[in-house]
């Protein structure tokens, strides 16, 4: 296992030319350790591209990747709700196939630009790995990224937003 990761590293770095960083100290690290990781950079610079593909060299992997805005509403990122478990019995329950809670890597470019009933519905999924689906308790997937313009963090440094400042000084 060991020397087959080194192989991948070594073929990522050969791939992404000065991403060193990023890739051994940063994606596969993260993946080894099961945390999560916070990008930081100019736009163009490939970070997306990374997590695609390494979520590609990963068997049977899904990628769910999104661009969060202020307008980004929980439905776009955990499921629209199920309009049967409504019906039913008077459950909020979310249709998650294919959004993040079930996906095997996230990427969530501009992190930062969320509302604030987007970030609280992230919390539980960033800190406990765990997703409230109506009465159930979901486990999600370990490994998410995110990606960050570097004017967007430093405005974010600047505000107060105390539960995401904590986030981020963690991440480092």
């Amino acid at each position: 296992m060991k020397e087959k990761l080194k192989l991948l590293i070594e073929a990522y770095q050969g791939y992404f030319v000065e991403r060193e960083d990023e890739i051994r100290g940063g994606a596969f690290l993260a993946i080894l350790a099961n945390e999560n990781l916070l990008f930081l950079g100019p736009p163009g610079t490939g970070k997306t591209y990374l997590a695609q593909n390494i979520c590609g060299s990963i068997s049977g992997a899904e990628f769910f990747y999104y661009l969060l805005t202020h307008v980004t509403t929980s439905e776009e990122l955990f499921g629209p709700l199920s309009p049967k478990a409504l019906e039913g019995g008077d459950e909020f329950r979310r249709k998650m196939e294919g959004c993040l809670p079930t996906s095997h890597i996230g990427y969530l470019d501009e992190i930062f630009q969320a509302n604030g009933s987007v970030l609280n519905g992230l919390l539980t999924i960033l800190n406990d790995r765990t997703f409230h689906n109506g009465p159930e308790v979901v486990d999600t997937p370990p490994f998410f990224q995110f990606s960050v313009p570097q004017t967007s963090f430093l405005r974010l440094m600047k505000m107060e937003m105390p539960s995401m400042t904590d986030f981020s000084s963690d991440m480092r």
